[in-house]
């Protein structure tokens, strides 16, 4: 690190750089969403990059409850939901982007990106369009992708814009203009889903409802950079839209994108009614399949086989279906241009039926896939479940019959496309009853909602346990429910004195399955097991009839100071039987009477009832100090000026860092390990480009985000469970992006935290506390609109949840459940304040 700040030492930092070369960066390595996240997550259209739609980490349900419903929105939604870090997120027609905390409903934050058009285009059936087609979610860069239609009225033009839009905040901070030559908005209509992979933001393009001439299909690749030429593809012949809202798909194993296109001209083979395989930076088009009967088929009476988007069973294997009712598995790796299909047949060729039949808009959307099926919905006839044989390769045909090992459930319901979770397939009735969830493996109805309204083609989306609805101008939640559930499903106990025993809490088992529960021992495991005390207990042993419960009870004695975590496991006779419960707690010391507020000089002011510690280095009148350490016992530590110099205070002992940036100010943050004593002072610096350095023989950290050239990592935290063999933490750039490394998978500021329990805040520069992981939603008692002014954030290690911000004058604001902290040293209209310290927390510091 050090030869290469030395290299980069004239290099001039500005912000719009930074900014480009921060999402680049990020998305650049990013190589697709993994299903392997879904049990918490929804970023993207059905899940994932091939678009499966099926989540195989949910458990069986045994049940599906109602649950939330959010605020009127202000406009309606056809995109699908999607969920991250505990926040589900929706977009209107009116082009705002909502933030909905995924527990409670509410609205955390929306943000309205413009006026939409409302008119002026030659034919079509949505107005106003704003944002129509799903977007996705970078979580590496923390920013959602918007394609957004606007009408400028000041310019007179209508314009397309792919924008991103900060996950923890909404800022917007990636904004551009999609620029096709040729293109026009009057007979264009982007409805498909967005697609993120390569450096680039997918957008798919097509005509309005009416087919009003002239249109084409359109694959547009936007750079995450911001900066670039957009390539993009254009099918050869005229309307041949790809509308379809499932959107491309992308091969995660090489990158290339697929697409399925509408009709057009019927008079050539112009990629009217095909597939075709793009490359992933060029969007040059590599190949592309054509149903043998297109043209008198497909073409000529209007039935698209681009109705619904590709769906990537693997990389050698394409399932595409269309509104003429017939079905083709499709090598994705040799389209095999007209009548190039695996199956059916290619010679003699005859269709395969997948809609009872039906030859005349038969199927729209998307599909889902969860092996031996894939799922379609049928229009008027259900919802139909192929069985797909992978290796020969072929499926059972749904024509005039339709028997097993096929399935098919909902009579002549006309069903959205459908999603794969907790043993169920769940779609919506597009005429307004509701929502369904039938058995995946037989088709049995397991579940059926009250009626609600929504909006042509929807998807639900799932993430947690839970499915969220798009309803026209509200998003509705439902919550399944396995055979055994937990309440609370952990238990924190956040900040404990080390040797002292908290209060004790409460876990009640409760059984929901149809038959008596043998619940044979409750018990606490883990390494730390000893560290937590197991009170009443009515479950083990318990025969539990069907709706009973019993409840075990725990208290938390952490033996000394650091992360704790544990887990009460339950073993019984259910089917996932063993069950566990997270245990997570941190001995520390109550940090309301052990804050310090280190100003830009380097001084270091106690709050409240703390001791004061006079620091080892004062700079007056310089701008330079960046950040202040203690050890967990609170005794001393150490502050950091801007070139990586350490500063001992109170009881550390003088440490030298093992990167130092002589006349540089490039150091960011100090952070000590939750090991840390004055006799074996450890820990890490921060600098502007993400590298971590360790210090007083703390090991060395890697796989941590890393910007070259790029002033952005802004915060360093550690988690309180990590070990000298086992390190584990975060990092946190200028834009709220959260950036693990260790094995670690959120931000934590909560002393609850641990590696299995990610749970804390981030802090904007406006002074709002956003929350990540399992930490709850907070509200600051300063928030300043439109001035950036928050300089640092602490949790509070007692016995509540919450901390303090301190802003740029020195103020400390209490959020959560945090007590008022006062005095503290406070410069009116000064912005001297830099950083707030206590004991095991740090929050980081930035050149101001």
């Amino acid at each position: 690190m050090t030869s290469v700040l030395a290299t980069l030492a004239a290099i001039l930092l500005l912000l719009p750089a930074t900014v480009q070369a921060r999402s680049g960066a990020a998305t650049a390595a990013r190589t697709g969403l993994a299903a392997a996240t879904a049990s918490t997550s929804w970023t993207e259209y059905h899940l994932d990059d091939g678009h499966t739609g099926y989540d195989p980490t949910q458990p069986q349900l045994t049940a599906v409850s109602t649950g939330w419903v959010s605020a009127t929105m202000d406009q309606n939604v056809y995109a699908e939901p999607l969920v991250f870090n505990g926040v589900v997120y929706a977009a209107t027609l009116n082009n705002t982007v909502y933030a909905i905390n995924q527990t409670t409903g509410a609205t955390v934050w929306s943000n309205h990106l413009g006026a939409p058009e409302s008119g002026g285009w030659n034919c079509g059936n949505v107005s106003p369009q704003g944002i129509l087609g799903t977007p996705v979610i970078d979580t590496v860069a923390g920013l959602i992708y918007v394609a957004a239609f606007f009408h400028d009225a000041t310019e007179g033009v209508d314009v397309y814009r792919v924008i991103g839009l900060n996950l923890a905040s909404g800022a917007k901070q990636f904004d551009t203009a999609i620029n096709i030559p040729g293109f026009d908005w009057h007979t264009q209509q982007e409805r498909g889903s967005l697609a993120l992979h390569s450096g680039f933001v997918y957008v798919a393009m097509g005509g309005r409802y009416g087919d009003c001439p002239i249109y084409y299909g359109y694959v547009v690749g936007v750079p995450t950079s911001g900066s670039g030429s957009q390539p993009f593809y254009r099918t050869a012949g005229t309307g041949s839209g790809i509308w379809a809202g499932g959107g491309p798909v992308v091969d995660d194993a090489t990158g290339n994108v697929f697409a399925a296109t509408g009709n057009g001209d019927c008079g050539a083979a112009l990629q009217n009614d095909a597939v075709v395989r793009l490359n992933p930076t060029t969007l040059a088009m590599q190949d592309y399949f054509m149903p043998a009967d297109w043209q008198a088929n497909w073409c000529n009476p209007d039935q698209d086989l681009g109705g619904a988007g590709p769906l990537l069973i693997s990389p050698n294997l394409l399932f595409q279906a269309g509104k003429h009712g017939g079905g083709f598995l499709l090598n994705p790796n040799n389209l095999g241009h007209i009548g190039g299909q695996l199956y059916p047949a290619q010679s003699p060729y005859v269709q395969a039926d997948v809609c009872h039949g039906n030859t005349g808009d038969a199927t729209f959307g998307s599909f889902a896939y969860a092996a031996p099926f894939v799922y379609l919905e049928c229009d008027s006839h259900g919802l139909v479940a192929l069985n797909v044989n992978t290796s020969t390769p072929s499926f059972t045909i749904c024509g005039s019959t339709c028997g097993a090992p096929d399935w098919s459930a909902g009579g002549s319901a006309t069903f959205g496309p459908p999603i794969v979770a907790g043993g169920a397939v769940w779609v919506v009735d597009i005429g307004g009853s509701g929502l369904y969830a039938f058995n995946q493996t037989t088709g049995a109805q397991m579940f059926h909602s009250a009626g609600f309204g929504v909006n042509h083609f929807v998807t639900p989306a799932e993430a947690s346990g839970q499915v969220f609805v798009p309803s026209q101008t509200v998003i509705r939640s439902f919550v399944m429910t396995t055979g055994v559930t937990f309440t609370p499903p952990r238990l924190d106990f956040n900040g404990q004195a080390p040797t002292t025993t908290s209060a004790a809490q409460t876990v009640t088992l409760h059984n929901n399955e149809s038959t008596t529960l043998n619940v044979t021992t409750a018990a606490v495991t883990g390494a730390n097991a000893s560290d937590y005390v197991k009170g009443t207990d009515t479950c083990t042993g318990a025969a539990l009839a069907s709706g009973g419960t019993c409840t075990v009870q725990v208290s938390f004695r952490p033996p000394s100071l650091g992360g704790f975590p544990a887990s009460l496991t339950f073993t019984d006779s259910a089917s996932d039987s063993p069950q566990n419960v997270a245990l997570d707690g941190m001995g520390s010391l109550d940090n309301q009477t052990h804050l310090y507020t280190l100003d830009r000089f380097g001084g270091l002011h106690a709050d409240g009832t703390a001791t004061p510690m006079a620091s080892s280095a004062y700079w007056s009148g310089w701008n330079i100090a960046r950040g202040a350490a203690l050890f967990p016992d609170g005794s001393g530590g150490y502050t950091l000026d801007g070139y990586g110099g350490l500063h001992n205070f109170g009881s550390a002992p003088s440490n030298s860092a093992s990167a130092y940036w002589s006349g540089w100010d490039i150091a960011r943050g100090v952070t000590l390990a939750p090991w840390s004593t004055s006799s074996a002072a450890v820990g890490w610096t921060l600098d502007g480009y993400g590298g971590i350095h360790p210090f007083g023989g703390a090991p060395a950290i890697a796989g941590f985000s890393y910007w070259g050239g790029s002033d952005i990592a802004r915060g360093l935290v550690i988690l309180p469970d990590s070990t000298p063999s086992s390190v584990a933490g975060y990092t946190l750039d200028g834009f709220g992006g959260v950036h693990p490394f260790g094995g670690a998978h959120s931000i934590t500021l909560s002393p609850n935290a641990s590696k299995t329990n990610p749970a804390g805040w981030t802090l904007d520069g406006f002074g709002g506390v956003h929350a990540f992981g399992n930490a709850p939603a907070q509200t600051t008692s300063g928030y300043w609109p439109g001035w950036d002014i928050a300089r640092g954030i602490v949790a509070w290690t007692g016995s509540g949840t919450g901390g303090w911000v301190i802003d740029a004058w020195g103020g400390l604001h209490p959020f959560g459940g945090a007590p008022t902290v006062s005095p503290f040293s406070y410069w009116p209209g000064s912005n001297l304040a830099a950083s707030l310290a206590g004991p095991g927390f740090s929050s980081g510091a930035r050149a101001t």
